[in-house]
């Protein structure tokens, strides 16, 4: 909504190409990205990817090379640094901080279940690195048994927690989920099990997208500047 209330400011057309994951593993993905192919020079004067929803499957060479077909134009990224590229992110640093702070200052919380994202993407990675050094900075200790490597999808939540409970037989105070929808899918498994949310496990994630608004309770979770960051966009792209 950032970058179509910029466009609309200054009289650019819009076109959304709504695309799935580079190399999905699931077929309604891989077909949907036949869109991609349609952006050219014929059509658009510049580019802006949303490429932390697209990359989760990639590394950043092959990132770089999705991003070749449009260098005759200008193009921006949002949420992922691409050498060369205009690059919008955020601080992931800051706001994991604050969210354990929080779960371990004010719930004193100690035993910590991690729901990760995929192993090439930029934002998974540090989010995970961080986490990881606050408990350490804490002298918690982080169970190898209790981490989980997901793909940032609601499915991959829920099968994180059934693995953590039914095959490895771990207890844990809280989920912690590198996105929003792992944690949606955590919940929706613990509640599956008997579990009360937050009232026997806790759940917080990462991002603040629409669908927290959709759950009793709310999710706990990080807030992007989602708005900001379409509209800074926008701004770069025209400039």
């Amino acid at each position: 909504s950032g970058i179509a209330d910029l466009c609309r400011e200054t009289d650019t057309n819009l076109l959304c190409f709504v695309g799935g994951a580079i190399n999905s593993p699931y077929m309604y993905e891989k077909q949907r990205n036949k869109l991609y192919d349609l952006i050219s020079e014929k059509n658009v004067d510049g580019v802006i990817v949303l490429t932390s929803a697209i990359s989760h499957y990639v590394g950043d060479s092959e990132m770089q090379r999705f991003f070749s077909r449009y260098r005759s134009f200008p193009c921006v990224s949002i949420a992922t640094v691409i050498e060369g590229i205009p690059s919008i992110v955020v601080n992931n640093e800051s706001g994991m901080r604050d969210l354990i702070g929080h779960l371990i200052h004010i719930h004193h919380y100690k035993r910590f279940a991690y729901i990760g994202g995929p192993k090439d993407n930029t934002d998974a990675r540090q989010r995970f690195n961080i986490f990881s050094d606050i408990l350490a900075s804490y002298q918690l200790t982080l169970d190898p048994e209790l981490i989980i490597q997901g793909d940032f999808s609601m499915l991959t939540g829920q099968s994180a927690v059934y693995t953590f409970l039914d095959n490895r037989k771990r207890t844990f105070d809280v989920v912690v989920a590198a996105n929003d929808e792992m944690a949606v899918g955590a919940i929706a498994a613990l509640r599956d099990r008997g579990y009360r949310v937050p009232e026997d496990i806790a759940v917080v994630g990462f991002d603040d997208i629409e669908i927290n608004k959709s759950i009793p309770p709310p999710l706990t979770t990080v807030r992007q500047p989602l708005y900001h960051q379409g509209r800074t966009a926008a701004q770069t792209l025209l400039q």
